[in-house]
């Protein structure tokens, strides 16, 4: 399953109340070659046939049943880097609660 910060979160359902749509939220879509995955977000208001729906910290998200599982076990993030604002995926490898530094 993925999973979105509490700060990624807070900072896209900011972007939807700007827009003044309550229908709105983000799709999500994931494409796996030979040696990484790519990503790919967007606004959607409509679900495909075959969407997986999901809420997390009111956000709603659309992911098609493909992408879903390549979006197993990230986190997503929100960044600020080099002045520049977005959303960061990053697969995680490991049960954070028996690491011993701080995933996030």
């Amino acid at each position: 399953m993925m999973q979105f910060t509490e700060d990624a979160a807070k900072k896209v359902l900011e972007l939807v109340d700007e827009e003044k749509r309550n229908d709105l939220g983000i799709r999500i879509y994931a494409q796996s070659n030979e040696s990484e995955v790519q990503y790919e977000v967007f606004w959607e208001d409509r679900a495909l046939p075959k969407d997986i729906i999901t809420h997390q910290e009111g956000l709603k998200i659309f992911v098609d049943p493909e992408s879903n599982e390549l979006l197993n076990e990230t986190v997503i993030f929100f960044t600020v880097q080099d002045g520049e604002e977005g959303l960061f995926i990053m697969k995680t490898t490991s049960n954070c609660s028996t690491c011993s530094t701080v995933c996030f």
